[in-house]
């Protein structure tokens, strides 16, 4: 299956003297891992193609016929709100014309990472909302296949739904502060690369301030699944860094060079520690049990994943199987109801010459389905 299929793909534009077609019936696929480039002249609605694709298309553009398929989904169907989800993330496009795409006031690097850091906050603005609409409607499935089967379960499904909800939130901001000290040290990582380069090429100045970001960044590397500030050896490393980062002069480079491979040891056997079960531990502690600590991080996690398991999601994923076998099940039936509409319809647009009034009945009639 292609990672990207374009079918017969027909775009015009609404002018004052009527509709000019400017893509007319392109088709081509790519597969992930492959580059395709598409050459032809000036106006021959290349860019077109590619807006289409990012559903960035001007205001006075009409898609007239063609699907854009992008890892099975038709981007020409979907909301604005999901292609969020994938433009800047999935999908993204580099202008031809930098004076457009970018603002010469601003630094590059400034635009870029804001780019970046918008997209992440969209995404994950965007997951909270994907979250709880899914969980809205798991709720709503469940309680509905219940009621089919005879059952009240209303309080018990939304009690169950209340603890999910709790725990997974919880289990979202223990893996944000995690997140935030791994970064803190993949990025103290590679400034500790940094300076080690700077150092080789006598840059006494620029050597300083990477030491200096150094410093700041250790400090905020601290948890107690990758390196606890009780760590008292690690700890005076880093004070020690952020001492001589003020004054550095290329020949205090040897102690500095000596402290910075003991702190890239601990640090990169902190990165390499598996990651911790957040979900399960922030279950545990919503029902009182303690943050483990101490022990092999494996461990913790098969702790923490069993009791999860035992005391909520054996008997939670029951109704979440009730909820999704009604979805289903009325997903069908709805479909079948408007395939029936459909059919009933087809006599009335197959009449020669068509009946204006009967063909808009028919076809408000079919909408609705």
């Amino acid at each position: 299956m292609p990672k990207l299929e374009v079918k017969n793909l027909q775009i015009s534009f609404r002018t004052n003297n009527g509709a000019v077609r400017a893509v007319r019936d392109i088709s081509f696929r790519l597969n992930e891992g492959e580059t395709l480039a598409i050459v032809g002249e000036s106006g021959s609605g290349k860019s077109v193609t590619a807006r289409a694709i990012m559903g960035i298309l001007a205001g006075n553009a009409l898609v007239d016929n063609g699907e854009i398929i992008y890892d099975g989904q038709d981007l020409l169907k979907i909301s604005e709100d999901d292609f969020h989800t994938l433009r800047g993330h999935k999908l993204a496009m580099i202008f031809q014309d930098p004076l457009s795409a970018l603002n010469p006031i601003m630094r590059v690097g400034k635009q870029l990472t804001e780019a970046m850091i918008l997209n992440n906050k969209e995404r994950r603005r965007d997951g909270k909302r994907r979250f709880k609409r899914m969980v809205a409607l798991l709720e709503k499935n469940a309680i509905a296949a219940y009621a089919a089967e005879g059952l009240d379960r209303k309080d018990a499904t939304r009690e169950k739904i209340g603890r999910f909800k709790k725990y997974v939130e919880h289990g979202v901001r223990l893996q944000n502060v995690y997140n935030a000290a791994r970064e803190a040290l993949i990025e103290s990582s590679d400034l500790a690369h940094e300076v080690r380069l700077e150092i080789k090429r006598n840059s006494e100045r620029t050597a300083r301030e990477a030491l200096g970001r150094l410093g700041k960044a250790l400090k905020t590397g601290y948890h107690h699944y990758l390196i606890a500030q009780s760590e008292a050896e690690y700890q005076a490393s880093v004070g020690r860094i952020a001492a001589r980062a003020a004054g550095f002069k290329l020949r205090d480079a040897e102690p500095v060079l000596q402290l910075l491979e003991q702190l890239e040891g601990k640090i990169n056997a902190a990165l390499d520690t598996p990651e911790p079960a957040f979900y399960a531990l922030a279950f545990g502690l919503e029902n009182g049990a303690p943050l483990p600590q101490g022990r092999d991080i494996l461990s913790i996690n098969q702790e923490a994943n069993d009791r999860l398991q035992r005391d909520f999601l054996d008997d939670f994923l029951v109704d979440v199987q009730h909820a999704l076998t009604y979805s289903h099940e009325q997903s069908l039936a709805q479909k079948a109801a408007a395939l029936q509409v459909l059919k009933d319809a087809l006599p009335v647009f197959e009449k020669d010459p068509l009946v204006e009034s009967e063909c808009r009945a028919a076809f408000t009639k079919t909408a609705a389905a």
